[in-house]
């Protein structure tokens, strides 16, 4: 994740927070691949009262959402939109048409850059752990990798904690970036 202008607190909270579920607009942007915004005012049907009680509880206002998916690749970035100025309308989402790309773009060269800075993180980790991180690269879930390497779902997440704090991320998301 990386955000700029936003509070410590609506940062902290949203690396434990971020769950599809919790998140209609998120969950309606899969499904849909359309830019949106959120006007609490008068919310939109696929905003949930999470997202909601989310701005207002940091002062949010308005919020517009849009990104890019590439389903071949796996891969894809969102952005997220806070403050943003009224009237909300057509033009809002236009523009989030036109950006996204860009911004895709530029996210891309950015994690690119620090790839290719930072040395290769992957040598001191055991087979073991090796090993998972090839089924978690190949989109498994915990569940999968255990089944697949014959070990318990708990065995998953304690290495996959270490693997995390081995190569300096914080969660799954942090670590499937760094692997592409």
């Amino acid at each position: 994740m990386l955000a700029t202008g936003h509070g410590d607190d609506y940062l902290r909270q949203m690396s434990t927070t971020f769950e599809l579920g919790q998140r209609g607009s998120l969950a309606w942007w899969f499904a849909s691949r359309q830019p949106f915004y959120i006007d609490p005012k008068k919310p939109p049907p696929h905003a949930s009262a999470f997202e909601l009680d989310e701005i207002e509880r940091f002062a949010l206002g308005n919020v517009a959402g849009h990104g890019v998916l590439n389903a071949k690749a796996n891969a894809g970035t969102y952005f997220g939109f806070a403050g943003v100025m009224e009237p909300l309308g057509d033009w809002h989402l236009e523009a989030l048409t036109l950006i996204a790309p860009v911004l895709n773009d530029l996210m891309l060269s950015h994690i690119a850059l620090i790839e290719r800075s930072a040395p290769c993180r992957f040598e001191h980790l055991t087979a073991r752990q090796k090993d998972i991180v090839r089924q978690l690269a190949a989109g498994k879930s915990n569940k999968a990798i255990a089944l697949v390497l014959g070990i318990t779902e708990k065995s998953v997440r304690n290495q996959l904690a270490k693997v995390y704090a081995s190569v300096g991320v914080g969660r799954r998301t942090e670590l499937i970036a760094l692997l592409r």
